[in-house]
């Protein structure tokens, strides 16, 4: 509950910023999610890959919150009982972002959605509240002056999203 609470305030008014390190936050969230998954009836492999340094300035509980956000909607998409969530990390060629792709083998987005999904409100669901990627769209953009993706998708083809963090200057490999 004091997280819930925590994440709620940030949301209604500008987020106190810190150094982060994107891979604690990223792992975080991946063995929140492992010790979950073996519990919703399926096997999923979540994987975590970090290339280089990967400090941003940011909100460690909002970030956490859009990092479960992508996860949790990555292991809704899996329908087999075969899944694979890829996190990759890695810094632009010029170092002044850090990227971060979540990549899944699910059902993947038709493609006359693919423009509606961050929409508040939409959903492929048959529950939900189709806030889950208009979330993750305002903290990572509004909050913290990032970008927020749809990489790639297609039926059968899983799905990709791309977030980008301004990385904290003087942290090239």
């Amino acid at each position: 509950l004091t997280r819930v609470a925590a994440r709620f305030s940030n949301i209604g008014s500008r987020p106190e910023l810190q150094p982060i390190t994107l891979p604690d936050v990223i792992e975080e969230v991946l063995d929140y999610y492992r010790t979950r998954v073996p519990h919703m009836g399926r096997s999923v492999t979540l994987e975590g890959r970090y290339l280089g340094p990967l400090t941003v300035m940011g909100n460690r509980e909002l970030l956490n919150w859009a990092f479960e956000n992508l996860v949790k909607n990555s292991i809704a998409a899996i329908d087999h009982r075969e899944g694979i969530i890829a996190v990759t990390a890695s810094m632009s060629k010029d170092f002044g972002q850090a990227v971060i792709d979540f990549r899944d083998n699910g059902r993947g987005i038709p493609y006359h959605d693919q423009r509606k999904v961050m929409n508040p409100g939409f959903t492929t669901k048959k529950r939900g509240w189709g806030l889950g990627l208009s979330l993750v769209k305002r903290i990572v953009e509004e909050y913290h002056g990032g970008r927020f993706v749809l990489l790639e998708s297609g039926p059968g083809a899983g799905t990709t999203f791309r977030v980008m963090l301004p990385a904290v200057k003087g942290t090239p490999s």
